[in-house]
């Protein structure tokens, strides 16, 4: 009986062997091959950088002007943008836009902020970007207004996101160069007016390298060797960078034709030396608007050319990409206002960008005789190196270094007037995309016209902030007859508080009814 049962047994197994097997080889060969699953791939949209825990999602992109005369300087809160854009504004001065994926995470103040630009505008507005400033030119309402971007903007004219840095005044700073931005005043501002602070995105603002593919999201670059660079913007306003290499990392200086040299550009938050993983360096068609009778005051007054300068981002261009301690060269394209800049290696496909900071500069045609890089590390100045404490305002000795310091911002209660006025961007110094990026060489200046459709025959509310007078350069053609001003703008939504003298503490927020 127990030999029986044991056979039995054996028989079983034996069937369940190979009904399995039999299984095992279905499967086998019906199967296709094994799933390979990627890695989640996240990346932050200004960075390009792997989202950590502390990442919010729905973080609105903000950005805000910053001034960047050297009387201005040292600048707060620019260590702790993703992206920071410079670009030649009138008389030659350069300002800065710092763009924020979370301005609440900034350690300390944003500015001084001073006004607005069409240039920068045209950056921020594809971001969806919250755009703050005090004052604009008419240009930039105009872009506002076509746009429909005034439930985006956030001039502080009216809607007080920042307060005057009473002792910055006290050390001898100018009223303009004392207006900084807060965490809390810019939250209040948003909720106050109802401005949306969330926003959802998808791919990141460049094509960067997935962090998942490469180290940290840093490829190998395959250009020339470039360990320091100069960016001139012009004659008093020039940019330098030298590569670290123990951080992987540009260091950023900058030349202060006030005390004849070069300075760190430094956070004054901080005390850190501004660096970035990139080096976007754009070459651009750069040349004033034609903006005859346009620039009147409340009482139809002309002002003169206020010399704002149009930057043709119809037409694209070509530049140089600093990664790494290499250079590479690209090409861009941008479009229309509502459209995003974009960046082309040399083979015409995406290019590449590296995870981390990025700083953006925009750069004339006309300064590209001058730009260079160096294989070697030296110094590309040709001046000193000095220390970078606080600024001073030196008057009418910058003046004579050729600085526009009377560049105020007039508040829109006393000097807006509305006004139809023929904005023309004057094309002049288009060069060929695929033009060899040697430093020792010129650009093409050849000429051409390409009128920015997206500025012409636009009627605008036009709060203009007052310069330096420039003497606008000979018009060939009979100008437009100045515009019949209307009635004054109407007194801002907020009264002007009473000025208050009595001293405060820096770090408090004031409502003293000072513009800048």
């Amino acid at each position: 009986m127990k030999k029986s049962i044991k056979v039995l047994l054996c028989l079983a197994l034996c069937l369940s062997l190979f009904t399995a097997c039999a299984k095992g080889s279905e499967n086998s060969a019906g199967s296709s091959e094994p799933e390979i699953i990627e890695p989640e791939y996240n990346p932050a949209f200004l960075t390009g950088l792997e989202k950590g825990d502390d990442y919010n999602d729905n973080s609105r992109v903000v950005a805000i002007m910053v001034n960047n005369l050297s009387a201005a300087r040292p600048q707060r809160g620019l260590s702790d943008a993703d992206v920071l854009v410079e670009s030649k504004v009138e008389g030659g001065i350069t300002r800065f836009m710092a763009l924020y994926q979370d301005y609440t995470k900034v350690d300390g103040d944003i500015g001084p902020v001073r006004s607005g630009r069409d240039q920068f505008l045209q950056i921020a507005m594809p971001l969806n970007a919250l755009y703050l400033h005090i004052g604009r030119s008419g240009v930039t309402q105009t872009y506002i207004d076509t746009y429909d971007y005034n439930n985006s903007d956030c001039d502080g004219s009216t809607k007080m996101f920042w307060y005057r840095d009473r002792q910055r005044k006290k050390l001898g700073y100018a009223t303009e160069h004392t207006a900084f931005a807060t965490e809390e005043l810019i939250s209040g501002v948003f909720k106050k007016y109802d401005y949306e602070t969330e926003a959802k995105y998808g791919s990141p603002f460049l094509y960067f390298a997935n962090y998942n593919d490469y180290e940290n999201g840093i490829r190998e670059m395959n250009g020339e060797d470039a360990l320091s660079i100069a960016v001139i913007h012009s004659q008093s306003y020039k940019t330098y960078f030298n590569y670290n290499a123990e951080t992987g990392t540009y260091d950023m200086s900058q030349y202060n034709s006030s005390k004849g040299g070069v300075q760190k550009t430094i956070d004054e938050n901080n005390d850190k030396q501004l660096t970035f993983e990139n080096v976007i360096i754009l070459f651009a068609d750069i040349a004033p608007y034609y903006y005859p009778g346009g620039n009147v005051d409340a009482y139809g007054r002309d002002k003169g050319d206020p010399d704002y300068q149009h930057v043709d981002f119809l037409a694209g261009g070509f530049g140089i990409y600093f990664s790494e301690g290499k250079a590479e060269k690209l090409t861009w394209s941008k479009g229309e206002a509502t459209q995003f800049l974009k960046l082309y290696g040399e083979d015409g496909e995406p290019l590449m960008v590296n995870c981390g900071k990025s700083y953006i500069g925009i750069v004339d045609y006309d300064e590209y005789k001058n730009f260079a890089y160096s294989a070697t590390g030296e110094d590309l100045s040709g001046g000193k190196y000095i220390p970078s404490g606080a600024s001073q305002v030196y008057g009418e000795a910058e003046k004579e270094m050729g600085e526009d310091v009377a560049d105020y911002e007039i508040s829109s209660s006393s000097e807006a007037v509305s006004s139809s006025s023929k904005v023309v961007a004057s094309s002049s110094k288009p060069v060929s995309s695929s033009k060899p990026a040697d430093s020792s060489s010129k650009a093409d200046e050849s000429s051409s016209s390409a009128p920015s459709s997206s500025s012409e025959n636009i009627s605008s509310s036009n709060t203009q902030d007052s310069s330096e007078e420039v003497t606008p350069p000979p018009v060939t053609e009979e100008p437009t007859p100045m515009p019949t001003p209307e009635e004054p703008a109407p007194t801002p939504e907020e009264p002007t508080p009473t000025p208050d003298t009595t001293p405060t503490d820096p770090s408090e927020p004031n409502t003293d009814g000072e513009q800048p």
